[in-house]
């Protein structure tokens, strides 16, 4: 399998519905960020309550709620497919698999669960077979001892004008079949996408509220150019508060914010419309303060 191929296991339910997860890429570094999504085939009319990021294992760290997306099927408009994905890293090395992640579906007041099976993602180890520590960086060869010789001018002329064309020939081809890098979504853009999904699904308030602490996190360790993921909140937190790189608007936000999400993130409870409300525009605020802060030190 090619790494744009998915490593699935599809649990069939009864009614023909369907859910199962992709991985893309297949395969990562510790601490690569890669996505995972869920797709959950189901009647159009059914109502589908999705895993919260807290059912992944300790060896997986959530970054970022990617967003959910529906699509009824052009052929039979009775089946819809909702895709909903997130933004993770391996915090281990080897061939990890993740557990089952149950999706739930309400049709007409019937509830039906369905398992969605977790695929092996190859994560590769800090560390080769046999190693017990970093591998030490390399340094220089010796300089040979060569004989003085008189080359001939002809040779001279063609390395001191091919070589430089054979190079940067090498580059440009290097260059082509790279693959271009994924287009960056401003942090404006993926706030206003936020709040067009929490208008469009009061379900997901507590999946829109992990994006929100994720999306405020990235952009604060985006202007502050370093990168903090793998820490839990209260860790960033503390490590923010005294950062002086980030305007003091931001920090306080950030601290407000992702206090008043613990109970949310890490007790089950569901946010309210108005205290939803409150936390775009604060976020918002946020981002605003960070803007300001960039153009200034431009």
């Amino acid at each position: 399998m090619g790494l744009s191929t998915a490593l699935c296991l599809v649990f069939a339910a009864a009614g023909g519905s369907r859910a199962h997860l992709e991985s893309q890429p297949t395969a990562a570094q510790i601490g690569q960020p890669f996505e995972l999504t869920i797709v959950v085939e189901h009647p159009t009319a059914a109502k589908v309550k999705l895993p919260e990021p807290t059912a992944l294992p300790r060896s997986f760290a959530f970054i970022d709620d990617l967003g959910t997306r529906r699509q009824i099927d052009t052929i039979d408009p009775s089946t819809t497919i909702t895709r909903a994905t997130w933004r993770v890293m391996a915090l281990e090395g080897g061939e990890i698999a993740l557990p089952p992640l149950d999706v739930q579906l309400d049709t007409g007041g019937l509830a039906e669960i369905l398992r969605a099976e977790g695929p092996k993602v190859a994560i590769d180890h800090a560390l080769h077979d046999g190693e017990d520590a970093p591998r030490p960086a390399r340094g220089f060869r010796d300089t040979p001892t060569v004989g003085i010789s008189v080359w001939p001018s002809a040779l001279v002329l063609l390395l001191a004008v091919g070589l430089p064309a054979l190079l940067i020939t090498a580059w440009f081809v290097r260059r082509r079949r790279r693959p271009a890098p994924a287009p960056r979504i401003a942090p404006a853009e993926r706030l206003a996408e936020l709040e067009r999904r929490a208008e469009a699904e009061p379900e997901s308030a507590r999946a829109v509220t992990y994006a929100l602490t994720a999306l405020l996190r990235s952009t604060i360790d985006e202007h502050a150019g370093e990168s903090r993921a793998a820490m839990i909140d209260a860790d960033w937190v503390r490590a923010i508060s005294a950062d002086e790189r980030v305007p003091g608007e931001a920090r306080r936000i950030a601290v407000a914010l992702l206090s008043n999400a613990e109970s949310v993130k890490y007790a089950g409870d569901t946010p309210s419309v108005l205290g939803l409300r409150d936390s775009f525009h604060q976020v918002r605020s946020a981002l605003a303060a960070l803007a300001t802060s960039a153009q200034e030190a431009a």
